[in-house]
C-alpha cells in the first residue's frame, strides 16, 4: 500500500529512481548499465519504442495484403475484358433492336393490310346479313299486319255482342234491396224485444202498486208540530226541577251552625220532586211523539219511492215504441238482383277488354304500316363478293402470322441477348467491385509502404538527435562540474561511452570514481532534461563522495544552476556552502 501511495505521487517507480534521483555509490549507474540496455531503455522513456510497434503493424498490415499490387492488376485485366464483351454484346443487341424495329414496321403494315381486308369481308358480309334480315322482317311485318288486322275484327265482334249495360242502375237496386231486406230484418227483431221490455214494465208496475199501503198515513206537518211542543214542554220541565234543586237550601247553617226549620226544607223537597216527576212526563210524551214522528216520516219516505218507481217504469213503457208491419223482402228477389248486377259487370269488362284490344290493334296496324312504307332496302351485296373478300382476308393474315413468326423468333433472340448482356454487365460490376476492393488494397499497400519508411527514417532521425541532446548538455555540466578537466562525453559507434579529458578520448574504465559520479549525474541530468520530467526535486544522496573538496564544490555549485530543488545528503560540510537550507542529523 506504500508503494502504490508514493507511485501515485511520483509516477511509475523505475522511472523516478532512473532519473530523479542519484543514491551513494550508484551514480554511475547509466553509464554502466551497457550500450544496448541503456538505448532501449532511453527509446522506452522517450516514445521511440512506440514506433518499432507501429513498423511492426505495418509490417504485419502488408503481409496480410499480400500481393495486392499483382491482383490488382490481374482485376484490371478482367474488368477490361468485361468491359470489351459488354461493348460488344451491346453493339449485337442495339443491331438486334435495329432489326427487330424494321421487322416490327413491316408487321404493322402487314397487321393493318389484313385489318382492312378483314373490316372489307366483315363489312360485306354483315351487308348481305342486313339483306337477308331485311327480307326476313318484311315477311315477319307482313304476317303481323295479317294477324293484327284478325285481332282488330275480333275485338270489333266482341263490341257488338257485348252492348254496354247501366252498372249503376243495377247497383242502387241492389242496394235497396239489401237495405230493406237487412231494415225487415231489425225490425222483426225489435219487435220481439219491445214485447219483452213492455212486459217487464207492467210487471214491474203491478209489484210496485201492491207495495203502496193501503191506509192513509198521518199528517207530518202536524207531528212536526205536536214534537216540538212537546220538546218544549219537556224543556221547560227541565228548567223548573233545576231551578227548584237550586233553591234547596242545606240542612245546617254555614255560617252558625243551626239547622233550619224542617218545614221549609220539607216544602222545597216536595216541590222538587214534583218539578222533577212533571219533567219525565213531559220527557216520556217528547219521546214518544217524536218517535211518532220518525215513523211516519219513514212511511212517506218508502211511498215516495215507490211512486217514483213507478213513475220511472211508466216512462220506460210509454217510451217503447209500437211495432209497425214493414214490407217483406224475399232472398229470391236480393239474388235476382245481384245475378243482374254481375252480369251487367262481366258484360261490361268485356266491352272494356275488347275496346282496350281494337284501340292497340289499330295502334300497331298503324306503326307496322307506317314502319313498313319507310323501311331502305340495304346496300346490295352477292355471296360471290363476300368469298372472294374472306380469301382476300385469309391470304393476308396468313402472311402476317408468317412474319409474325419471324418477329416473334427476333424477340427471343433480342431476350436472350439482353440476358447475355445483363448477366455480362453483373459480371462487370462485380469485377469493377473486387478491382475497387484489390485498388484499394493497393493503395493501403503502398502508403503502409511509405508510412514504414517515413517512420524508419523519422526514428533514425530522432534518435540521433535525441542522442545529440543528451551528449551536448552532460558535456556542458560535466566541463562546468570538473572545471574543465573534463569537456566532452561522446559514445562511440558501438554505442559504448567515452569521455575527453585534456583533448584525449578516453573508455570509462580508465575514468576515476570522482569523473564517473560527475558523468553518472550528467547524463542523469540530460536524460531527465530530455524526456521532460515532470519533477521538479532531485534527490542525491553523496554523490560527491570520492570527489574532492574542489570538485564537489564545483559539482554542487552546478547542481544549484539547473533550475530544480536540489536535495542532497552529504557529510562534507562544504557542501553546504551553495544550500539555501542545511539540515544537520
Amino acid at each position: 500500500p506504500v508503494t502504490a501511495m508514493v507511485e501515485s505521487l511520483i509516477g511509475d517507480a523505475k522511472s523516478f529512481l532512473t532519473f530523479q534521483t542519484a543514491r551513494q555509490g550508484e551514480a554511475a549507474g547509466l553509464l554502466t548499465l551497457g550500450a544496448a540496455k541503456l538505448a532501449q531503455h532511453i527509446d522506452t522513456v522517450t516514445g521511440a519504442s512506440t514506433v518499432d510497434t507501429v513498423l511492426e503493424r505495418c509490417r504485419q498490415e502488408r503481409s496480410a495484403l499480400g500481393n495486392a499490387a499483382e491482383k490488382a492488376a490481374e482485376a484490371e485485366t478482367t474488368l477490361e475484358m468485361a468491359e470489351t464483351e459488354c461493348r460488344e454484346l451491346t453493339a449485337h443487341l442495339d443491331a438486334l433492336k435495329a432489326e427487330l424495329a424494321q421487322a416490327e414496321a413491316e408487321a404493322r403494315s402487314l397487321s393493318e393490310t389484313a385489318s382492312e381486308a378483314q373490316k372489307g369481308w366483315e363489312t360485306r358480309r354483315r351487308r348481305l346479313e342486313q339483306a337477308k334480315l331485311f327480307e326476313q322482317q318484311g315477311r315477319e311485318m307482313a304476317g303481323q299486319i295479317v294477324a293484327c288486322e284478325d285481332r282488330l275484327r275480333a275485338a270489333q265482334d266482341a263490341l257488338r255482342d257485348n252492348p254496354v249495360a247501366n252498372v249503376p242502375t243495377l247497383y242502387e237496386r241492389l242496394t235497396y234491396l239489401l237495405g230493406a231486406f237487412r231494415a225487415y230484418t231489425e225490425h222483426e227483431a225489435a219487435k220481439s224485444a219491445w214485447a219483452a221490455r213492455f212486459a217487464e214494465a207492467d210487471g214491474k208496475l203491478a209489484e210496485l202498486r201492491k207495495k203502496l199501503p193501503a191506509e192513509e198515513l198521518p199528517d207530518l206537518d202536524e207531528l212536526v208540530k205536536r214534537a216540538t211542543q212537546a220538546a218544549a214542554a219537556a224543556e221547560v220541565a227541565r228548567l223548573t226541577a233545576l231551578k227548584e234543586m237550586c233553591a234547596l237550601p242545606e240542612e245546617v247553617c254555614y255560617a252558625c251552625g243551626r239547622p233550619f226549620e224542617v218545614h221549609d226544607l220539607d216544602m222545597r223537597r216536595a216541590n222538587l220532586a214534583e218539578a222533577e216527576q212533571a219533567y219525565a212526563e213531559r220527557a216520556r210524551e217528547a219521546e214518544q211523539t217524536q218517535q211518532a214522528y220518525e215513523a211516519a216520516k219513514t212511511l212517506h219516505t218508502r211511498r215516495k219511492m215507490v211512486q217514483d218507481r213507478m213513475r220511472e217504469h211508466q216512462q220506460v213503457r210509454d217510451a217503447t215504441p209500437r211495432w209497425e208491419p214493414r214490407q217483406e223482402v224475399t232472398a229470391a228477389e236480393i239474388s235476382a238482383a245481384q245475378h243482374a248486377y254481375e252480369t251487367a259487370i262481366e258484360r261490361n269488362a268485356i266491352y272494356g277488354r275488347a275496346a282496350s284490344e281494337a284501340e292497340q290493334a289499330e295502334r300497331e296496324l298503324m306503326t307496322l304500316r307506317a314502319v313498313l312504307s319507310s323501311r331502305q332496302p340495304p346496300i346490295p351485296t352477292t355471296e360471290q363478293e363476300v368469298d372472294s373478300a374472306l380469301h382476300h382476308y385469309q391470304t393476308t393474315y396468313q402472311a402476317y402470322s408468317e412474319h409474325d413468326k419471324v418477329l416473334a423468333e427476333l424477340r427471343t433472340q433480342g431476350r436472350l441477348q439482353a440476358e447475355t448482356l445483363r448477366r455480362a454487365k453483373d459480371t462487370l460490376k462485380e469485377a469493377k467491385h473486387a478491382h475497387a476492393l484489390l485498388a484499394g488494397k493497393a493503395t493501403r499497400d503502398r502508403l503502409l509502404a511509405k508510412l514504414a519508411k517515413y517512420l524508419r527514417d523519422s526514428r533514425d532521425r530522432f534518435t540521433h538527435q535525441t542522442w545529440v541532446g543528451l551528449l551536448n548538455y552532460a558535456s556542458t555540466f560535466v566541463s562546468d562540474a570538473s572545471g574543465g578537466a573534463i569537456t566532452a562525453l561522446r559514445r562511440d559507434p558501438q554505442g559504448e561511452f567515452t569521455y575527453v579529458e585534456d583533448g584525449d578520448e578516453r573508455p570509462l574504465e580508465l575514468a576515476s570514481g570522482q569523473q564517473l559520479a560527475i558523468l553518472g549525474v550528467a547524463i542523469k541530468l540530460a536524460l531527465a532534461a530530455a524526456v521532460g520530467s515532470r519533477f521538479e526535486v532531485l534527490l542525491l544522496d553523496e554523490v560527491a563522495a570520492a570527489a574532492s573538496d574542489e570538485n564537489a564544490l564545483l559539482l554542487t555549485t552546478c547542481l544549484a544552476k539547473t533550475g530544480q530543488q536540489v536535495l542532497l545528503v552529504s557529510h562534507r560540510e562544504a557542501d553546504a556552502a551553495v544550500a539555501n537550507d542545511v539540515i544537520a542529523l
